[in-house]
């Protein structure tokens, strides 16, 4: 016995419309917010320790001066503006590759951490931020009296 199937042509774009709508409603801080005004977008790595997070951006180039971390309302921010490097155009012949430019990433932090133990440090073109993690609270037995 055969089966038929209706085809349902819009099948594939409904199913991307709605990935793509779940993205946006569970995490719109790592899509929607990351690169606002960005000319040039520094790849991040982010590790998760026991007491605390590390986040490395790999931004040569770009002079500490030029960096601006603030954590506000839950979120880090990472700005910065790379200079454009200046080179004498010999024979006719140019070619850039590196990106340069103002860059921003915007990440959403968990609850449990501590923004004002958070330090940040660059070497060798890689950004370097420790966020420390809060203490977890032990249980404790309450009493309840008469």
């Amino acid at each position: 016995m055969a089966l038929l199937m209706r085809r349902d042509p819009w099948r594939v774009l409904n199913q991307l419309h709605h990935n793509i709508d779940e993205v946006f409603k569970h995490n719109p801080s790592s899509v929607a917010t990351n690169n606002i005004n960005s000319e040039w977008v520094p790849t991040v790595d982010i590790t998760e320790e026991n007491d605390k997070y590390v986040l490395h951006a790999d931004i040569p180039g770009v002079d500490p001066k030029n960096i601006d971390l603030t954590i506000e309302q839950g979120y880090l921010t990472i700005k910065g503006h790379r200079e454009k490097r200046t080179s004498e155009d010999k024979a006719g012949y140019h070619k850039t590759e590196c990106a340069y430019g103002s860059f921003v990433r915007r990440f959403k932090l968990p609850e449990s951490v501590e923004s004002d133990s958070v330090s940040a440090k660059g070497e060798h073109g890689v950004l370097e931020i420790v966020i420390p993690k809060t203490q977890k609270a032990e249980p404790r037995k309450i009493q309840v009296s008469h």
